[in-house]
């Protein structure tokens, strides 16, 4: 009987032990904060409080400054390369707070990984960190919304993309801007020249290239009804040979053949460029069915790729060659749908495809791809033709680190990261995401929490798949 008191006092004491052990284990005090994305490398320091006085350190001038001993850590950890423009190091204690960067853009990106380290009552977890991005761009891509969502679009870049490291910001801007040099051209909702420069000055205050997109050639209606350009000038379009009141037709292209269409077009790309304060801009240029139309007086008997070519060139002319910007395109017109698998939107099965001879090589290619393949021989196509690429995902996750793997695995540094695309407007993410309050009524696009997601998953794993 004594000695069963023994053993349950002595049994009590251990339960009374574990669950001590346990409640400190579970203490959100010695939690350590989730980091998105992931840093390259992290050593936890013991301890957390109030942070010492920072000290920001360029990386030239280590040698015997407070961050000697936090680069002499990670030195032998570095990439060959070394840590780039948006790399960083940083060490966090209750002496000290040190950022090492060799660039201003690295300690952009330090400083969103200190605020996460932030808890809610201002202490800091202790740490030493060392970072770098592995794709060089992590782009996001969006529809413009209406005008009146711009504050909401602004709380997306500064809430969402700037913690994710985003460094571009790529907005399908079509028509959806007030054109001071063609007024008649008009759409509701449309963007002024202020509204856009505030969000190109809140995207270079964060480290964020900002481009705008206009797609040109094709994709000039959805369906029957004309965008804004055709609705102005409709002579400009290239007749179809399928009715547009069709269930079988997709989009309105203008005809690359017209006298005029070109100087119009280039004014609302001037006006654009003005607006954006951009060194690129992205012209679409994809799914282009209606071409070398037999209705067209212009255009019939024409190849295809002939036609298709002139307008790439035509727009590069004008971007690249007179106004000194470097010019992006989506890449499906240059692929053949009967030499890769991925079908005739994403490739081209009316002849456009040999036009990839025929047009300049620093023209940044958009190669977009949504579905899960085992190969992606796009990639090999392009680079081989000395294009740089900038791979194109959207909300499979699965294919995306498929297409992304593929893309790392290109040699010669022909791909330039990962473009991550929603082809929804960007105030639906907005209000997924950011602080950003739905208006009354608001509808979401379809699929929008699934393309939220996928576009936090992908930007995180463009800075570290790991």
């Amino acid at each position: 009987m004594v000695m069963r008191s023994k053993l349950q006092r002595i049994f009590s004491s251990i339960v009374a032990l574990l669950s001590l052990s346990l409640v400190f284990s579970l203490s959100p005090a010695l939690a350590k904060p989730k980091l998105l994305p992931k840093p390259q490398k992290v050593k936890w320091l013991k301890g957390e409080g109030a942070a010492g006085p920072l000290t920001v350190i360029t990386i030239n001038n280590v040698t015997g400054s407070p961050g000697q001993t936090l680069y002499d850590n990670f030195l032998k950890k570095l990439p060959k390369q070394g840590l780039g423009s948006e790399g960083y190091l940083l060490e966090v204690s209750a002496e000290k707070t040190v950022i090492i960067t060799p660039h201003t853009w690295g300690y952009l990106r330090a400083q969103q990984t200190l605020k996460q380290l932030r808890d809610p009552q201002g202490n800091y977890t202790y740490c030493q960190i060392a970072d770098w991005p592995t794709d060089f761009w992590r782009g996001a891509h969006f529809l413009i919304p209406n005008a009146s969502a711009q504050p909401a679009i602004k709380k997306l870049i500064s809430e969402v993309l700037v913690p994710l490291k985003c460094n571009v910001f790529l907005l399908g801007v079509g028509y959806s801007y007030q054109f001071p040099s063609h007024p008649e051209i008009k759409q509701n909702g449309a963007w002024s020249k202020q509204q856009m420069r505030e969000i190109a000055a809140l995207c270079q205050q964060n480290g964020i290239i900002f481009i705008p997109e206009m797609g040109c050639l094709g994709h000039q209606s959805w369906g029957t009804p004309p965008h804004a350009l055709l609705r102005a000038y409709p002579d400009f379009e290239e007749p179809s040979e399928i009715d547009p009141k069709s269930s079988d037709f997709y989009c309105r292209s203008w005809c690359p053949l017209h006298p005029q269409v070109n100087s119009v077009v280039f004014d609302l790309i001037d006006d654009l460029l003005d607006a954006c304060q951009s060194s690129y801009f992205h012209v679409g240029l994809d799914e282009v069915f209606v071409i070398a139309s037999e209705k067209c007086p212009r255009c019939r008997g024409k190849d295809p790729a002939d036609l298709f070519a002139k307008a790439v060139n035509d727009l590069y002319g004008h971007i690249t060659t007179k106004r000194r910007k470097r010019m992006l395109m989506w890449g499906d017109r240059l692929l053949s749908s009967a030499r890769t698998p991925y079908g005739a939107y994403a490739s081209s099965a009316n002849g456009t495809d040999d036009a990839i001879d025929m047009i300049p090589k620093d023209i940044i290619i958009c190669d977009w791809h949504y579905s899960y393949f085992e190969e992606y021989p796009s990639l090999r196509t392009l680079t081989k033709k000395g294009f740089h690429v900038w791979p194109a995902v959207a909300y499979d996750q699965r294919a995306a680190r498929a297409f992304q793997y593929a893309a790392r695995s290109l040699k010669g540094n022909k791909s330039l990261g990962t473009l991550s695309t929603t082809w929804c407007t960007a105030d639906n993410i907005a209000y997924l995401l950011s602080s950003a309050s739905p208006p009354a009524g608001f509808t979401y696009a379809d699929k929008a929490r699934a393309r939220a997601k996928a576009l936090q998953a992908v930007l995180a794993e463009s800075w570290n798949p790991d």
